[in-house]
C-alpha cells in the first residue's frame, strides 16, 4: 500500500495479541470518507462495510473488501465473528472457517461428530465471541491526529511509536 495524503490516522485498541489496529481515513469527495484498516488479523473481516471500509493485508499486499470478502466465504462480514468464535482463540478443536460456515449456515449435517462437537462446546464459542467480537467492550478510541497530512515520514513515525517492526513494517511502508 502506497502512503498516499489522507487526513486522520486513528488507533483502536484491540482485545487480542494485536497492540493496536492502524487505520487510514481517505477522503471520497462527496460519498464520504473511506478507511483501511492495515492489519493482518483476519478478526477485522467483520468490519468491512461496501466501498467505505476495507482491510489491507501487508504481507499479502492486498486489500479485503465487503464483496471479495463476500464471494469468498459466501457469508457477510457481519456473521465472521461467530465463525471466528468456533474456529479461533483457539476454538473447537479440528474446526476451521470453512466448517464453522457450514455450521453457522446450516449447511452441516446434524448427524456428523463435527455438529455434536460444535454444539458441545457452548461455552467455548461464548467466550470466545466475546474476544472476537468488535468492538471489544471497554476498549476506548483515540485520534493521533485531525490536522496533520500524513506523509510518507509521518506514517513511519507512526509505526515506530507504535513498536510495529520488520517484516510487517516494510509491508505497511512499501
Amino acid at each position: 500500500m502506497r502512503v498516499r495524503s489522507s487526513r486522520v490516522v486513528e488507533v483502536y485498541g484491540s482485545a487480542e495479541r494485536n497492540p493496536a489496529i492502524v487505520c487510514k481515513h481517505l477522503p471520497d469527495g462527496n460519498a464520504g470518507d473511506r478507511m483501511v484498516i492495515v492489519s493482518t488479523d483476519r478478526d477485522l473481516y467483520q468490519l468491512l462495510r461496501q466501498d467505505r471500509v476495507s482491510v489491507w493485508d501487508p504481507l499479502k499486499k492486498k486489500p479485503v473488501t465487503e464483496r471479495s470478502f463476500t464471494m469468498k466465504y459466501g457469508i457477510g462480514p457481519d456473521e465472521w465473528a461467530p465463525v471466528k468464535a468456533i474456529a479461533g482463540c483457539p476454538g473447537v478443536k479440528g474446526v476451521g472457517e470453512k466448517t464453522a460456515i457450514k455450521y453457522l449456515t446450516a449447511e452441516m449435517n446434524m448427524n456428523t461428530k463435527t455438529y455434536v462437537k460444535i454444539m458441545k462446546a457452548g461455552d467455548l464459542i461464548a467466550r470466545n465471541l466475546k474476544l472476537v467480537e468488535l468492538p471489544f467492550a471497554g476498549v476506548r478510541r483515540f485520534v493521533l491526529s485531525r490536522t496533520d497530512e500524513v506523509t510518507k515520514e509521518k506514517w513511519r513515525a507512526v509505526l515506530e511509536r507504535l513498536g510495529i517492526k520488520g517484516r510487517a513494517r516494510r509491508g505497511l511502508l512499501s
